[in-house]
């Protein structure tokens, strides 16, 4: 992590949950470089021991699901170290099934701590801070609380109920000069996807994105930006919050394609994380700092064949798919996808993005009106800064797609597709 980029945070006293590993850990390494205070909370006792020191930090059990234990260790916060500035619901977990398979008890767990141990730690904290004078409350919920998350319906549930939630108190609490801040992460490389069928197709679309993010990052952009300006949602990093979004704003059908090309992605990334074999051919996962993020003329990444299903024998020749002829639905090609280990073509991907460009320039104007109704900026504003950068972006993921095409027909490419 850097060096302290935040001078406002000297002298105050935070309490943060989830702080035996992950965001949470980070974040107290954060706050006692910058000279806070921290009160640092976790269910697990072990990975409290012996980490900070005791002048700076104090430590503390906690289960978050609990409003009694919140009420007492706000209490005994307050005693050891003065009254609450900041306040950071970290803690979490994460389980990922089909609806219709996910066990009882995972959706009593899921909900419990996601959401309401948020919740809890919001009353107890606001009720203190509105006493006081002023405070700010954190919270951390997902990307998968601003754009649905299939296979992980649960979580992202509860995820939605953090960012309604927050939002709500935030109304609230900004009377009594209490600030309430909500922060959605992309995926992290904490121990939260460490759950028994994090290798499953139910868990593919939290592997699709770009490669995760470290802990000491999403702190550090966290403590940089979020106790001194105070916005009302920060997403890490920015840009992904921004297209993560756009999920709202598009048809059941847009949404369909989008999560099958996602999730059989999310799949190779998986087979390559979980089912790579060692000498003795038992399952090994590849150290993660040895993917390069971006890659190089020099760096060599080792890929898996890529083959082409039965259904689609690999004629690049024949037409795209037209809208008439329809799709399969979501749930059943995904996940016939997944378990099947099935790679997405690039005609398929070509497909995906001709139907949501077309889709967006059909109905440019009302999404730029369900924009500026959301946001507050006026219809030009939404259209100018929101809807035409998308446009512009799908437009240079199509050419990329149709340059593949064309050298896989062996054509001579197009002048305006050889400079991208």
């Amino acid at each position: 992590m850097r060096d302290p980029r935040n001078p406002s945070l000297r002298g105050k006293v935070a309490l943060v949950t989830g702080a035996a590993g992950g965001i949470g850990k980070a974040l107290v390494h954060g706050l006692v470089r910058e000279g806070a205070t921290v009160f640092a909370t976790d269910i697990n006792d072990e990975g409290l021991t012996g980490v900070w020191p005791a002048t700076q930090v104090r430590v503390g059990n906690l289960d978050v699901t609990s409003s009694k234990e919140w009420d007492a260790v706000i209490t005994r916060a307050r005693t050891e170290l003065g009254e609450i500035d900041l306040l950071f619901n970290v803690a979490g977990i994460m389980r990922a099934a089909w609806v219709e398979e996910t066990p009882l008890p995972d959706i009593d767990e899921v909900i419990d701590v996601n959401l309401k141990g948020v919740i809890h730690g919001t009353r107890a904290a606001a009720s203190v801070m509105v006493a006081a004078g002023g405070g700010h409350i954190i919270n951390v919920s997902s990307l998968l609380g601003l754009a649905p998350g299939p296979g992980m319906s649960v979580y992202s549930g509860a995820k939605y109920g953090v960012r309604g939630f927050t939002l709500s108190a935030a109304l609230e609490l900004v009377h009594h000069q209490v600030a309430v801040t909500l922060v959605c992460p992309d995926r992290t490389d904490t121990g939260l996807f460490d759950f028994p069928n994090a290798d499953g197709p139910q868990a593919s679309l939290a592997y699709s994105g770009p490669p995760p993010l470290t802990a000491e990052r999403v702190a550090e952009r966290i403590l940089r930006d979020v106790p001194g300006k105070r916005p009302l949602i920060y997403n890490v990093p920015r840009h992904r919050g921004f297209m993560t979004r756009w999920a709202e704003f598009l048809p059941k059908r847009m949404m369909r394609e989008m999560f099958v090309f996602l999730a059989a992605r999310g799949t190779r990334r998986q087979r390559q994380m979980f089912h790579s074999a060692s000498p003795d051919g038992t399952p090994e996962v590849p150290p993660r700092a040895e993917t390069p993020h971006r890659r190089s003329e020099k760096s060599t990444i080792t890929r898996p064949a890529r083959t082409c299903p039965e259904e689609h024998p690999g004629d690049t020749t024949a037409p795209l798919q037209s809208d008439a002829e329809g799709i399969e639905p979501m749930y059943q090609r995904a996940r016939q996808a997944a378990e099947s280990n099935r790679q997405v073509t690039v005609r398929e991907r070509l497909q995906a993005l001709a139907n949501l460009k077309r889709h967006i320039v059909e109905h440019r104007d009302d999404i730029a009106r369900q924009i500026s109704e959301a946001t507050g900026k006026p219809t030009l504003e939404a259209l100018v800064l929101e809807v035409l950068p998308v446009l512009a972006a799908l437009r240079y993921y199509e050419r990329r797609a149709e340059k593949i095409l064309a050298r896989q027909r062996g054509e001579r490419l197009p002048f305006q597709l050889r400079k991208h």
